[in-house]
This record gives C-alpha cells, structure tokens and sequence, in this order.
C-alpha cells in the first residue's frame, strides 16, 4: 500500500516516460494533477477513514488517482472533437480532474461503505388533514 502524497513517478510510467524526466512546469503540472484527484478522491469519504489513508492507501483507490490525473494531463481542456476544415472545437463538461461513477463507487468500497437497500416506516400522523384523511375523503 502507498503513502499519501503519490509520487509523479507513477503518473511518468502511466504515460511511458522515464521516471524523473517531468521537470519545471510540467512536473508542477503533474504534481497538481494528482493533488486535486487525490482531494476528489478523500472528499468521497469519511474523515477519519481519509486521515487512515494518508499512511496506508489501498492499491485500487492509488490506480483511481492516477487515472485520473492521467485525464487531466492528456486532455487539460476536456476537448471531445476538433475539426480542422474551418477550425471546430468540441468540449465535453468533463475537462479537469474528475472521478467516474465507477471509481467514486470503487473508492467508496475500498473505504468499506457498501451501498444497500434501506426502508423507512412512513406515518403521516402529524398531517393537516388527520390521520386516514384519504378514507373520509371517498
């Protein structure tokens, strides 16, 4: 398991450069990248499992940071199209760092909070119209 901070070398070998060759803005860059996923990340959890994490981050929740930063290096102004033909650009509204429903759901599971089917009694005791209002109304 990996500490918090990530290291920019994960994010060099996800995008096939040698470890240690991102410097001045770009590491800056990267190094921002994985800042903000790593908040987007912590901000889907409770605190005390986030402060948990920062000594001791489970492997899936550290691929999730990375994807994502690795987003965001690839494609900073979120374009989904261009054209060249009379210069068309397309933007999605995911540009920047941003986690899917799946890794949110993942990083979720990883914090053990299991999504479940819950109920709820409902009672309209207190309504303006008194209880059983529907029964006097036919």
């Amino acid at each position: 398991m990996a500490t918090l901070p990530l290291p920019v070398s994960g994010l060099e070998i996800r995008l096939r450069l040698p470890e240690g060759s991102l410097t001045g803005p770009d590491l800056s860059a990267a190094q921002t990248y994985i800042e903000d996923a790593t908040a987007l990340v912590l901000d889907e959890i409770p605190d005390d499992k986030a402060d948990a994490w920062t000594a001791n981050l489970p492997r899936v929740v550290e691929l999730i940071i990375y994807k994502a930063a690795r987003r965001e290096w690839e494609n900073p102004s979120g374009l989904s199209q261009e054209i060249s033909g009379e210069h068309t650009i397309t933007t999605s509204a995911t540009s920047g760092v941003f986690l899917t429903p799946l890794e949110k759901q993942k990083v979720r599971k990883s914090a053990g909070m299991q999504a479940g089917v819950a109920s709820a009694p409902i009672a309209a005791p207190d309504s303006p119209f008194g209880p059983r209002w529907w029964a006097r109304r036919w």
